[in-house]
């Protein structure tokens, strides 16, 4: 993962609210976890490298769920054609109302 971060050492004591790792641990992490992860930092001893990692696995437990829903849709393609078509249908059918209405407005009739 490259994410910028600065240089002090593992063993120092880091700033969690100067981190851009950090930063996105918190869009995925628990308030708990958050602030766990926020005191490994202030305490030293965990480096970028640390965080970075656990950020990649609340990223993966965040999206699993989408990854196999986005498997099972991949498995059954026509069934997402329909979906899509359908949708297209509907839209237009939307859009043909507002565009009567448009087309009467501007004196543009059919």
């Amino acid at each position: 993962m490259s994410i910028v971060s600065d240089s002090t050492p593992l063993e120092d004591p880091k700033n969690p609210n100067n981190d851009n790792t950090f930063a996105l641990i918190k869009l995925f992490a628990s308030a708990e976890k958050a602030e766990e992860i926020a005191s490994a930092y202030r305490q030293g001893g965990y480096g970028y490298g640390h965080a970075k990692k656990e950020l990649l696995e609340l990223m993966s437990d965040y999206f699993a769920e989408a990854r196999e829903r986005r498997k099972v849709f991949a498995e059954d393609l026509n069934y997402v054609q329909d979906v899509l078509h359908q949708g297209g249908k509907n839209a237009s059918a939307r859009a043909e109302l507002y565009m009567e209405k448009v087309r009467e407005a501007v004196g543009i009739l059919r």
